[in-house]
């Protein structure tokens, strides 16, 4: 995993102990009090820098202008998956949550017929399952069919196209921890290395969540900033790659 392949390369070698967080909200309260020393999960640069004051925030893992998200739909919603311009969002709804900030501000400035706000990711991913929202953004990940499925609930990508999140992802460590400013440092100097010798790009290509440059079309390409290559699905569906 890129969070301890960074720690160990920059000298932080103790043993964890792994606790379930539920998508980012339980995790963050944890690191805000100290319970936990730092998440697994990334952070948008702009829900991270709300709690700098309780917080390092790393640097960054996936670049500002890095992460493409994919449009998801249940399978038998056939109308979703003729999706080709930005335009033809205006005849669907989608869902998501204020508490990501870069996820909702995005969504906000897409031309939706409506932007329906649900907290919890399992929810939003039910809503979707069940056709009651016709669509959701999630990373893109390897798998053949382009396929999610998490029990019963079962998603599917809409091909060929994109969402830009123009924001960049950063992992985040409790300044509370007595081994949080150690940690920080380390983590610092390790993604420093990764990202010259090119293995934090590798890690996400083998994972699926960058793409080829030009495999898909960015519905809001205005939007980006930089030149980059395209990323994509990864099987941790709440934006949090790695």
């Amino acid at each position: 995993m890129l969070l301890q392949q960074a720690l160990a390369l920059g000298g932080f070698n103790k043993s964890f102990y792994y606790q379930p967080g539920k998508f980012n909200f339980r995790n963050t309260k944890m690191l805000e009090s100290g319970d936990s020393l730092l998440s697994f999960d990334t952070y948008w640069l702009s829900d991270a820098q709300a709690m700098s004051g309780k917080v390092f925030i790393s640097e960054p893992v996936v670049l500002k202008g890095e992460y493409l998200a994919g449009i998801y739909s249940s399978p038998d919603n056939s109308a979703v998956f003729q999706i080709k311009s930005l335009a033809d969002l205006r005849n669907f709804t989608a869902v998501s949550t204020p508490k990501w900030r870069t996820d909702w501000q995005t969504m906000s400035a897409l031309p939706l017929k409506e932007l329906i706000q649900e907290d919890e990711w399992l929810s939003q991913a039910r809503m979707v399952h069940m056709r009651w929202v016709d669509f959701m953004l999630m990373p893109f990940f390897h798998d053949s069919k382009g396929v999610y499925q998490l029990e019963q609930i079962r998603l599917k990508v809409v091909p060929g196209v994109a969402i830009l999140l123009n924001d960049s992802r950063h992992f985040v460590i409790s300044k509370a921890h007595p081994d949080g400013h150690f940690a920080n440092e380390a983590l610092n100097k390790g993604l420093k290395i990764l990202r010259e010798n090119g293995r934090i790009r590798q890690l996400y290509q083998e994972a699926g969540f960058m793409l080829p440059a030009g495999s898909v079309k960015i519905l809001n390409q205005a939007e980006s900033t930089i030149d980059r290559a395209t990323p994509a699905t990864t099987s941790s569906p709440a934006h949090q790659p790695f």
